[in-house]
């Protein structure tokens, strides 16, 4: 019998549900760092409640502003697009990589990876923190040096068969 069932069935049952999930996304503002030759955000009112009676925002971003995912099609002419990816591909067991040692800017490399590979495990969702993000207000040159995958930390990727990436 499923939770619904006992719902209707007994109207005093209740139902316990425990659901963990961290929000790592950035705020999206103009002054915001974007990959290069990508649009800087912009947010302007089209509509205000002292004229039309609502607030209303048009905004313009480029698809890889800010925190995104990075859809089989940005890469492979046929490949997926993100409407075609299922959902259950971004939720799951994650694994938090500390790899702040690179330098910001170099790439990350398998051999980087190699050190975890006991700890991670098949359809990890793996989250490589580069310490990036946290200096993208303090730090100009962060424009122009986003830390990225190497091929071998791509192929590391796919021979321990992670579910998802996520890099900040």
């Amino acid at each position: 019998m499923n939770n619904l069932e006992k719902k209707r069935n007994n109207a005093n049952a209740i139902t316990i549900s425990r659901t963990f999930y961290y929000d790592l996304t950035h705020l999206i503002t103009q002054e915001m760092p974007v990959y290069p030759g990508d649009p800087q955000p912009e947010f302007k009112p089209i509509a205000t409640i002292e004229k039309q009676k609502v607030n209303v925002t048009r905004i313009v971003i480029g698809s890889h502003t800010g925190n995104h995912v990075d859809a089989q099609k940005h890469f492979i002419a046929n490949g997926n697009s993100i409407d075609k990816e299922p959902l259950d591909k971004f939720m799951g067991e994650a694994v938090t990589l500390d790899i702040s040692n690179i330098n910001i800017g170099d790439g990350i490399r398998g051999s980087d990876l190699e050190n975890y590979s006991k700890v991670v495990k098949h359809k990890d969702i793996l989250l490589l923190y580069t310490g990036t993000s946290d200096k993208w207000t303090k730090d100009d040159s962060i424009r122009n040096n986003f830390t990225y995958l190497e091929p071998s930390a791509a192929d590391w990727i796919v021979d321990h068969k992670i579910k998802c990436v996520g890099i900040a």
